[in-house]
């Protein structure tokens, strides 16, 4: 039976020959029928009540957003930046509110006297101006754009600075692109900047595929002549 409750009070029963079995919701169409979900005879009812349909309100307009462009902007111009780093001879500006809000590592970089500091400048090695500025842009956005040639400096620098989404993340697009071109170069670096997990998938690539990295991408493998520790796990792990 479906029945209707007014708020005096009064009790009204639909009639129907339907028989329900197990219903579990029910809805008003905009013509003023009841539409019942019949569930245990995987049937959708309608009844004929001439109820008075459900008002609709519009929902607000969507304010549209200009945080990401904005901050994109504040980023690339010097005009308030209160903090400099010099990245292998390039000078990249930033805000010290927006790092140290951010990130544990500037925080604590800004805030003990950095002994990298020099002439009113951080240096920051062993690493490139596009994958420092990728990072800055995260910080600053919340979004991750890279190049693929950028891959592993930004895979590292995040490593360093313990960025663990932006590693996490970098590291699911590795094992998504890895390939017999870039699968001992990926290792190699892996090895070099302790980063497991991409150390993992590389050397699980190669063990899987080392005859098609032979065939088809042979000169890629001179590397390894370099880490000979490495060369034998590499060819332990393909037996």
């Amino acid at each position: 039976r479906i029945r209707k409750i007014t708020l005096d009070g009064t009790v009204t029963t639909f009639s129907g020959t339907a028989l329900l079995h197990s219903p579990t919701a029910v809805a008003i169409d905009p013509d003023g029928n009841v539409i019942v979900a019949d569930c245990g005879n995987n049937k959708i009812r309608k009844v004929e009540a001439a109820l008075t349909p459900p008002i609709t309100a519009a929902l607000p307009p969507q304010l549209s957003s200009a945080y990401t462009a904005q901050m994109d902007a504040m980023l690339e111009d010097p005009t308030f930046a209160d903090v400099t780093f010099d990245v292998s001879g390039t000078c990249i500006t930033a805000h010290r509110a927006v790092l140290g809000a951010r990130s544990e590592y500037f925080r604590t970089m800004l805030t003990s006297g950095f002994k990298e500091q020099q002439d009113g400048k951080i240096s920051i090695a062993d690493t490139t101006p596009g994958a420092f500025r990728t990072l800055l842009r995260y910080l600053y956005t919340d979004e991750l754009k890279f190049a693929d040639e950028e891959v592993l400096n930004v895979m590292r620098l995040a490593h360093m600075m313990q960025l663990t989404r932006v590693y996490n993340f970098v590291t699911r697009h590795c094992h998504c692109n890895i390939s017999v071109h870039n699968a001992t170069q990926w290792l190699v670096q892996a090895d070099q900047y302790g980063m497991d997990a991409l150390r993992a998938v590389a050397l699980r690539f190669l063990a899987r595929n080392f005859r098609q990295v032979r065939r088809e991408a042979r000169e890629t493998l001179r590397v390894l002549q370099d880490h000979p520790a490495l060369m034998m796990e590499v060819m332990l792990a393909a037996l």
